[in-house]
């Protein structure tokens, strides 16, 4: 597939290209020739280095030498007759004049001239550059009739249709001289913009947002955007200051530039900030001012990236830019457009007394409604307390003579109560009476009947337990050590007075004590000689 070949298209002559057959390539943002077609039909929209070159028979190169390839002349040029001749050449390459299309971006004046440098670009990149003079015959001229068509001046910035010479100079190289210029290709390329704009904020679902937002019912604090020297910050800030310094609303200032290739970072910038500390601390609305300064400043405003970021600002954004017949694309997005900073101000002043007569007429039909709230509340608590003490002496007198009833039947029947169980008393205590002394004298003769049975029997027992009494004590007697001595047993023990119950314990001993039934004898054994008897069981 062949390289796209990508023509210079002005906005201006864009449907000239369109009928001639060139397409529109939606990502590049440019018009191309398809294939098929002849690219002469384009040759004044061509790149300059796909353009037709001019031959000149009045070259500086020799023809072909016998090798076949060019050389140059045997002396060389002079680099002022080269220039001379670049310059011819582009003279019959070129009428005298074409129109073209390019930025400014540069302006300055000297000695009632106009000096410019004009630029292409796309994509973010540039294309070409050159520089361009109006000349001080041309330039009120020139001026005039811009300003008086577009309402602005000529500045840097701007996409112009230009009619140029162009030329060669010797010292200063290629340059344009301007002799005309199309205001309406301006009028158009700015109106182009703000459409393209208009268009992809609504099919984003911007364009109203900021217009929907709920403005508050009262300003207590207000974020205010504006140039830091803005004619008409001193105007605001004078009125503002007066709030302030009753107490009534609290603003805070953000400066940025509105003008200018910073313009557009510098404002976003501070958005973001304001954005941030809304966030901390609300706002109830950000007011976006400038005030006086020239029209063309106004284009630097139309940008999609700040429309964008003032659609979605999270609260109502009121504009006072300055001018009261040009708007910005700022201005047809905010919540609200002022002319003037003056006038916004004003409205955020008025919103402020109307806020205070709103609620000073709220407070003052809450007081009237609390008045006659409770003043019909005070007679139907005066009704009702009749009703009352009506309906409760009506009730007292009621109960009264029910109570007097429930009296005389209380008593009859506490009477009849009282006499009937006076006389079930007396059957009872009669009763008991005949009971008792019957089960007291079955148990008289039952416990005559024990008696008879249990002394006997106790008498035999007490026998029998002292006759044992007696064997036991005898037997005691008989088991005394006194009595065992007696009868020639002995009792032997150690040196610690504890039994010795064993020959074999007794022989490992040094000495022990034999107790008799008329004293003690100390034995020390002798081991050698010493012979144990073990009396047989």
């Amino acid at each position: 597939m062949n390289e796209r070949i990508y023509l210079t298209v002005a906005y201006a002559e864009k449907d000239q290209a369109k009928a001639l057959g060139a397409r529109w390539d939606a990502l590049a943002r440019r018009w191309f020739v398809p294939e098929g077609l002849a690219v002469e039909s384009f040759n004044r929209w061509l790149p300059t280095s796909l353009a037709p070159q001019p031959t000149d028979s009045n070259s500086f190169m020799v023809a072909e030498s016998e090798t076949g390839t060019m050389a140059p002349l045997a002396q060389g040029l002079r680099l002022s007759e080269l220039m001379s001749q670049a310059n011819r050449a582009l003279q019959l390459a070129l009428p005298k004049a074409v129109w073209v299309v390019a930025e400014i971006t540069e302006l300055g004046q000297r000695q009632g001239h106009v000096y410019l440098t004009l630029a292409e670009s796309a994509n973010g990149q540039q294309l070409a550059q050159v520089k361009a003079t109006i000349w001080s015959s041309h330039r009120d001229r020139l001026f005039s009739a811009f300003e008086q068509i577009t309402g602005q001046q000529i500045a840097a910035g701007m996409s112009v249709l230009l009619s140029v010479e162009v030329s060669i100079h010797a010292r200063f190289g290629l340059s344009l001289n301007v002799v005309d210029v199309n205001p309406s290709y301006t009028l158009g390329d700015q109106e182009a913009k703000l459409q393209q704009i208009r268009a992809q904020l609504k099919t984003q679902g911007l364009w109203s947002l900021n217009k929907q937002k709920q403005l508050s019912r009262d300003f207590a604090r207000i974020a205010v955007l504006a140039p830091a020297q803005a004619a008409g910050l001193g105007d605001f800030r004078s009125d503002a200051n007066q709030l302030s310094a009753v107490g009534l609303c609290e603003f805070d200032y953000y400066h940025a530039s509105f003008q200018g290739v910073s313009a557009v970072v510098e404002l976003t910038q501070a958005l973001t900030q304001i954005q941030q500390v809304h966030e901390q601390s609300a706002y109830d609305a950000l007011v976006i001012i400038r005030g006086g300064g020239a029209k063309q400043d106004l284009m630097f405003l139309n940008e999609l990236s700040l429309a964008t970021a003032v659609c979605r600002f999270p609260i109502p954004v009121l504009t006072g830019i300055g001018h009261e017949r040009d708007s910005t694309i700022l201005d047809e997005v905010a919540f609200a457009r002022f002319d003037t900073p003056s006038k916004s101000i004003a409205f955020i002043r008025q919103h402020i007394v109307d806020a205070a007569h709103s609620a000073n007429a709220a407070w003052q039909s809450i007081q009237q409604t609390a008045a006659w709230q409770l003043q019909q509340a005070r007679t139907a608590i005066n009704d009702h307390q009749n009703r009352i003490q009506q309906l409760s002496q009506q009730h007292l007198y009621r109960a009264k003579q029910q109570l007097i009833g429930y009296w005389y039947t209380c008593e009859q029947s506490a009477r009849l109560s009282l006499k009937t169980q006076a006389q079930q008393l007396n059957h009872w205590q009669t009763q008991l009476r005949w009971s008792a002394l019957h089960h007291c004298q079955g148990h008289r003769q039952q416990l005559t009947l024990w008696q008879a049975w249990m002394l006997p029997a106790a008498q035999q027992q007490l026998k029998q337990q002292h006759q044992g009494l007696n064997h036991f004590y005898q037997l005691i007697q008989s088991m005394h050590p006194k009595r065992l001595l007696a009868q020639g047993y002995l009792l032997a023990r150690n040196e610690a007075g504890q039994v010795v119950s064993s020959a074999e314990e007794a022989a490992k001993l040094a000495h022990f004590s034999l107790t008799f039934s008329d004293g003690s004898l100390t034995v020390h054994p002798e081991p050698p000689s010493l012979t144990l008897l073990h009396e047989a069981d």
